[in-house]
């Protein structure tokens, strides 16, 4: 009997509730790939994009997900231009060749693998730019060298749909974080003070009978309990850099005895 009643107490639990609502919206976002009228469109205009994009957005907080939303369109565009020139000062107004290809990757590439490695940006905006850029340039010469049964053409074709679906990933996955379970950072801080105040409570009464007790005893319960604490509030800190991008719609109290 514990199991059944650890398991509907999980069901209820806001790991549970996140997890089926990071499901509907991929549910949602795959719809069209698999409806008879649609899937067509949906593959040759790679679909999937989206729904990638939704599930690596949508995070338990919503000030994560802004952010994430943000950073991947921000980057997704720069990427696309970059992927758009490389592969016009490449290809011309043809459909590209190797060895126009690998001059020009020979040149910009080294450049590129340095700001991949050293360009002091956040390391989701630093990876997205140049796995799109990477993307772009390498449909582009799919399709123009490859019979493929799906292909988003090349070039600037590549570039607008690629723009165009992570847009609409991203700025879902920030819709769906405004639906229940919603949580924010704020709140999530809030609780975790609180725990840990009350659990260095109790440590403290550890160690106040730890030391008045003439008894040898094992101290590893709150040597682990410290550094438990004390790796929750690291992770805390990571999270409080996200405050900004959550939008407080709490009406501040004012105490009118205070006046």
């Amino acid at each position: 009997m514990n199991w059944i009643y650890r398991t509907v107490i999980s069901i209820g639990g806001r790991n549970m509730l996140f997890a089926l609502k990071a499901a509907t919206l991929t549910v949602i976002l795959a719809i069209p790939s698999f409806l008879k009228t649609s899937a067509e469109f949906a593959y040759a205009n790679k679909f999937v994009w989206a729904v990638f994009m939704a599930q690596l957005t949508l995070t338990r907080f919503r000030g994560d997900t802004t952010l994430g939303v943000i950073a991947r369109i921000t980057s997704t565009f720069a990427s696309c231009l970059i992927g758009t020139v490389i592969w016009y000062i490449s290809a011309g107004n043809g459909r590209g060749n190797p060895y126009g290809q690998a001059a020009v990757c020979a040149v910009c590439y080294p450049s590129f693998f340095f700001a991949r490695l050293y360009w002091p940006v956040a390391p989701m905006t630093n990876l997205i730019i140049w796995v799109t850029m990477a993307l772009v340039v390498g449909y582009s010469y799919d399709d123009t060298h490859l019979t493929v049964s799906s292909s988003p053409e090349w070039g600037i074709d590549v570039a607008w749909r690629r723009f165009v679906l992570v847009t609409v990933g991203a700025l879902a996955a920030g819709i769906f974080s405004h639906f229940p379970p919603s949580t924010t950072i704020r709140s999530y801080q809030r609780r975790t003070l609180a725990t840990t105040s009350a659990e260095l409570g109790s440590i403290y009464c550890l160690v106040v009978s730890y030391a008045n007790s003439h008894v040898k005893k094992d101290n590893t319960i709150t040597v682990r309990s410290l550094l438990a604490i004390r790796s929750k509030l690291k992770r805390s800190l990571v999270l409080k850099e996200n405050f900004i991008y959550e939008v407080n719609t709490n009406v501040p109290y004012v105490d009118s005895h205070v006046r």
